[in-house]
């Protein structure tokens, strides 16, 4: 199953990294401007930014992705 982890958040992307996620740690200032719209509002306004992807039709790793980050966020 594929899934990775976009995010601006040097928090999550450790505990990702720790839990041997795929995950990408996004510079919080893009510069280019073809990226979407909710990660230029989270750069501009200094809010941490994450986006999950998994395979279409895995709603369960989906939901268990949420909770990860969700977990990592609440600590």
């Amino acid at each position: 199953m594929k899934t990775i982890y976009f995010t601006t958040d040097k928090n999550i992307f450790n505990s990702c990294k720790r839990e041997k996620l795929n995950v990408v740690l996004q510079d919080p200032m893009p510069i280019v401007q073809t990226m979407a719209r909710f990660q230029f509002y989270y750069s501009d306004t200094k809010i941490s930014y994450t986006n999950i992807e998994a395979e279409d039709g895995h709603f369960q790793q989906q939901l268990r992705m949420l909770q990860f980050v969700t977990k990592i966020i609440h600590l």
